[in-house]
């Protein structure tokens, strides 16, 4: 083949669109951050609305900080509602350290601002049930306001959520 006729057919096969050429390109994952924005959108509202229900904001008044105070005197003097709260979190998405212990789909620290999304198992969790993300969601919200655990054991926290905030 003649060199010159050659590089025209790569110049040509270059400047198709992707697979006019025959050839399917790679899918390219989404950014990390555009996975955790998708996996978090339908958990968030669903969190959000049921935070919004009296009996499910109860729950700020079921458990309590270090201290033995209801996590709801934490909000009061920042005038805020729990679903107010929840989304002025920072989510973080993340596959290392506890993200790869068992089935961990989310962690913080009592009293921090910033949740640690486990994304692969939240992002499977949220296609497939979204209102079991949601409960995850405002379990970590309750640490973020200064719950410990152990006690209260992470089973009874979501127990709790459950309870109050329905499945």
């Amino acid at each position: 083949m003649n060199p010159a006729r050659g590089a025209a057919i790569v110049l040509l096969a270059l400047s198709l669109p992707d697979g006019a050429a025959g050839v399917e390109p790679e899918p390219t994952p989404p950014p990390r951050g555009a996975r955790l924005t998708l996996a978090l959108r339908l958990p968030m509202a669903i969190a959000t609305q049921r935070l919004g229900d009296p009996r499910c904001a109860a729950v700020l008044d079921h458990f309590k900080d270090r201290d033995g105070a209801p996590l709801k005197a934490v909000l009061t003097p920042r005038s805020r509602t729990p679903a107010e709260h929840l989304q002025g979190l920072t989510f973080v998405a993340e596959s290392s350290g506890p993200c790869r212990r068992g089935p961990v789909m989310a962690w913080t620290t009592p009293g921090a601002s910033r949740v640690v999304i486990c994304i692969e198992h939240f992002e499977r969790i949220s296609r497939h049930n979204p209102r079991i993300a949601a409960t995850v969601l405002i379990h970590e919200m309750l640490h973020t306001l200064g719950l410990p655990e152990r006690p209260p054991s992470s089973e009874s926290i979501t127990s709790g959520v459950v309870e109050r905030c329905g499945r």
